[in-house]
């Protein structure tokens, strides 16, 4: 599994986040699980792409950032270096990502 730390996590910037579904039935209903994609920096991607392809013999390969589990669906090692990952399990909230340092993409 890669770990991320708090500092590499504000090398990371939100691109897409996609709610993949809800438990409960009332007004209270908690989001189950997510998919995002991430903006990372070229030297962040290069550590993530060098642990990716030596763990790619476990099936899926994991990523921890904060207390969220995720797998990685894809990491792109060319411009614009991307890493697109679902949540597995409980997961932070999106709150408590850009809390920790994520930062988000605004359109100008």
């Amino acid at each position: 599994m890669i770990i991320l730390t708090n500092e590499e996590l504000q090398q990371l910037e939100l691109d897409s986040f996609l709610p993949m579904g809800f438990m409960g039935v009332t007004s209270k209903a908690t989001l189950s699980g997510y998919e995002m994609t991430l903006k990372v920096e070229p030297l962040l991607v290069e550590k993530i792409a060098e642990e990716y392809n030596k763990s790619c013999q476990e099936t899926p390969v994991r990523i921890k950032i904060l207390n969220t589990e995720f797998i990685i669906k894809g990491v792109e090692t060319k411009p614009p270096y991307r890493l697109m990952l679902v949540t597995n399990g409980n997961a932070d909230t999106l709150s408590d990502l850009i809390k920790a340092g994520l930062k988000v993409s605004t359109v100008k």
